[in-house]
């Protein structure tokens, strides 16, 4: 737990682009170079949303405003567009071209974020309005890099949008108010191996008000513990990459500009991502590809008698895998499944449970061995 609390209580909240995420990267990197790794800090622009940034307006409607999220995607607005219901934003519904020239209407819940964005990007779509399938706002992040913005909003003001499609056309415009800023990657290597890597991974950012002790210091404390228990092994036949990606709160930025710094036979070298991510509450689940879930269940059955849940996606959710996912890689994400206090003040060691955090430890190190035989 000594980094889990130095994280939250000593450091705190750690928004992506702050001087508290860059001290944030320098401390973990002189972890992992007093492990005996090779340790790069790679430093990438980001653009992070001002508060109360994003704008949604309704052409001809005055008398109410819209509560918008910051902006999903910062950095790729304003669109004006007419508003067309795109049903649940699985994409099936609907053929390549059907959304062109429209902004998208869709409700949260069937399918993550990013798939109902790349959904909506490939249709031809201009942008993307997703309103919260629970009472309250909506500011899940998605991807920066991507070339349409995405507005999120409340039940409330998503039902009303749909209401007002039932009577007529509607008319949106999506604006936009981002910063520029620089965020860092902490990319440490055991060297040589052979050709194939494992990439371990886990981000360091939180959201503003949060210290993020569950989200996600516990996912950090898991990588720093497996980076020092691994350092070391020189006989390993494959090359161990242990990257702490920053930004991820506002877009993923630091999977984005890893992803699309590697080439094309750098990416078909990833034979397995783990990716931790709030790990200290609840039970341990991971998601991913079903393979790769299949080998961490049994190992994690044989070598530590352990119960592992396993699902393909979990609805709603996103992450640093999902990049590497897109780009062809076997993924897995190690999660625990109560994240009632993640992007709240709340989220404290108060509420993190060590066993959980040992056990994945204990887990990841079964499906390493297992990856390489």
């Amino acid at each position: 737990m000594t980094h889990v609390r130095w994280l939250s209580e000593t450091l705190g909240p750690r928004p992506a682009g702050s001087q508290q995420e860059e001290e944030a990267a320098r401390h973990i990197a002189g972890l992992l170079a007093d492990a005996g790794l090779q340790v790069d800090i790679v430093e990438f622009p980001i653009l992070t949303p001002r508060a109360n940034g994003a704008t949604l307006t309704v052409e001809g409607v005055k008398d109410r405003s819209f509560s918008t999220a910051a902006l999903l995607n910062p950095g790729a607005g304003p669109v004006t567009g007419p508003l067309v219901d795109a049903g649940s934003g699985t994409g099936g519904e609907l053929s390549d071209g059907s959304l062109e020239g429209v902004v998208a209407l869709v409700p949260k819940g069937e399918v993550s974020l990013i798939t109902a964005a790349l959904n909506a990007n490939r249709r031809g779509a201009l942008g993307l309005v997703v309103y919260n399938d629970a009472q309250g706002p909506l500011a899940d992040p998605l991807p920066g890099l991507l070339p349409i913005p995405v507005v999120g909003l409340s039940k409330s003001d998503g039902e009303h949008l749909s209401r007002l499609l039932a009577g007529g056309a509607v008319t949106v415009t999506l604006g936009d108010s981002s910063q520029a800023s620089v965020s860092r990657n902490v990319v440490a290597s055991t060297g040589g191996g052979g050709d194939a890597v494992i990439v371990l991974g886990a981000h360091y950012d939180t959201t503003p008000e949060s210290p993020g002790a569950n989200d996600n210091a516990t996912g950090m404390a898991i990588l720093l513990t497996l980076a020092r228990e691994l350092a070391q092994r020189d006989d390993l036949p494959v090359e161990l990459r242990f990257i702490a990606f920053g930004a991820e709160e506002v877009g993923l930025f630091g999977s984005i500009h890893y992803v699309n710094a590697l080439s094309e036979r750098e990416r078909g070298r990833v034979i397995a991502m783990l990716n931790f991510d709030s790990t200290g509450s609840g039970n341990l689940q991971v998601a991913g590809d079903p393979l790769l879930l299949r080998r961490i269940a049994a190992a994690a059955a044989e070598e530590q008698g352990l119960s592992v849940s396993t699902a393909r996606e979990i609805p709603g959710t996103t992450g640093d895998h999902v990049i590497f996912e897109n780009a062809g890689a076997p993924v897995a994400l190690f999660f625990a499944d109560d994240l009632s206090r993640i992007h709240t003040p709340n989220d404290m060691t108060a509420f993190i449970q060590p066993r959980h955090l040992g056990e994945t430890v204990l887990v990841a190190l079964a499906v390493i061995a297992s990856l390489t035989p």
